[in-house]
């Protein structure tokens, strides 16, 4: 449909846009975040939207420091996030973030907070 993103397309409809909203199912799953992630270099943007996705699978029995595919994408995330120079908006809000996959978030809070870039946090 229209209104859905192909895969790999993420960077060619996106780099040049200052504002990215992918919230509501845009990033449908972890792959779609670990997706995201890989290509957050090359978005020159400084408010990124990626809530109500629901990244993690909160009925999974899952222990602290989790492998989950999910807490691996959020973890890549935080990397890119730590990385990027740019956004200083940031809305991960309503993904069930800090109920599974603790060290994922974490790593999300230690890369907003390192830098002191992201200005402006939902989460």
């Amino acid at each position: 449909g229209g209104d859905s993103i192909d895969e790999g397309s993420l960077a060619s409809s996106l780099s040049q846009q200052d504002s990215i909203d992918l919230s509501d199912g845009q990033l449908s799953g972890p792959s779609r975040l670990l997706e995201l992630s890989s290509q957050m270099s090359g978005f020159a943007i400084t408010s990124l939207s990626i809530s109500r996705n629901s990244f993690v699978d909160v009925s999974a029995p899952q222990p602290y420091n989790d492998a989950s595919e999910a807490n691996a994408a959020v973890l890549a995330f935080a990397g890119a996030l730590a990385g990027h120079g740019t956004i200083t908006s940031l809305d991960i809000s309503d993904n069930g973030l800090g109920c599974k996959g603790q060290s994922g978030l974490v790593a999300l809070m230690e890369a907003v907070g390192g830098g002191g870039k992201v200005t402006q946090l939902d989460v």
